[in-house]
């Protein structure tokens, strides 16, 4: 199963998240806006893509469609957007506007 993980990749929650479903055996794609820091930084078997926008204000559209190339390379099964009032955001316009 591939996993699309929406979330800022400077928390260490983060970090636990992508790595426990990584270590689990599913494909794990962290988008973020963040470099992890050497702390919160996943293991390898974590992709990371990151954007030049973030996510909130007026840069949410910049953001909603730099997700929208990743997702249409990526393919995947399930998205997960950490927190409602950034990438959930992003995430609702992206299945809004491209479907799931």
């Amino acid at each position: 199963m591939r996993l699309l993980f929406l979330a800022n990749a400077e928390s260490i929650h983060t970090r636990r998240w992508v790595d426990h479903l990584a270590q689990a055996g599913y494909e794990v794609h962290l988008v973020t806006w963040h470099q992890p820091t050497p702390f919160t930084r996943p293991t390898a078997a974590v992709r990371i893509h990151k954007v030049s926008c973030p996510p909130h204000f007026a840069m949410r559209y910049g953001t909603l469609f730099e997700l929208a190339g990743i997702a249409r390379e990526v393919k995947p099964d399930l998205v997960h957007a950490h927190y409602l009032s950034h990438f959930g955001l992003v995430a609702g316009l992206h299945n809004r506007l491209f479907g799931p």
